[in-house]
């Protein structure tokens, strides 16, 4: 109900829902076992300080113990806290030019994000606006996913978020 009430947030506003939802999860979390549960935190990608990562941010601040999954990390580019943490990245990693043209290799994120073995773990948290609420946790361990609006330059917006004019298949790209 509160997410419909907001189109477009604002960064404040999308900061306040994470704390909201943060606490959401930590009461979730509480009622589901007497014992501790391994938490692992998942997100997408890790390649710069947006709206997305801040509330990363805050999920980690609520869960401090849980590693983070992703599909690729540009080192340097996330806060000194998140930097500081025990990152688990995708064979996409190794990929050439990933770094730059992540999107590039759209079509493998979905095997990707399956491919991690969550074994290890009672609790699945994913912040997604692709594909990381795909991540599939083990037989009887739960997912709970912080889903943000879809990636909008897949089917409306990409003049604003690529540029007017531009191709999405660039010659010479190999």
């Amino acid at each position: 109900m509160l997410l419909t009430s907001v189109r477009r947030p604002c960064f404040d506003s999308r900061f306040n829902l994470c704390i909201f939802s943060s606490h959401f999860f930590q009461k979730i979390v509480m009622s589901i076992s007497d014992r501790p549960l391994r938490i692992a935190l998942v997100h997408d990608w890790l390649t710069g300080m947006r709206g997305g990562e801040k509330c990363l941010e805050v999920m980690w601040r609520t869960f401090p113990d849980a590693p983070i999954y992703t599909l690729l990390h540009v080192k340097g580019a996330m806060s000194p806290l998140i930097e500081s943490k025990t990152i688990h990245t995708s064979f996409l990693q190794r990929f050439p030019f990933v770094e730059q043209k992540y999107r590039m290799y759209l079509p493998l994120f979905p095997f990707a994000i399956e491919a991690f073995d969550f074994s290890d773990y009672d609790l699945l948290l994913s912040t997604s606006h692709c594909v990381a609420k795909g991540a599939k946790p083990r037989s009887g361990a739960l997912h709970l996913c912080y889903c943000f609006t879809p990636m909008r330059y897949v089917y409306e917006m990409y003049d604003e978020y690529f540029g007017k004019g531009r191709p999405a298949w660039q010659p010479g790209w190999r």
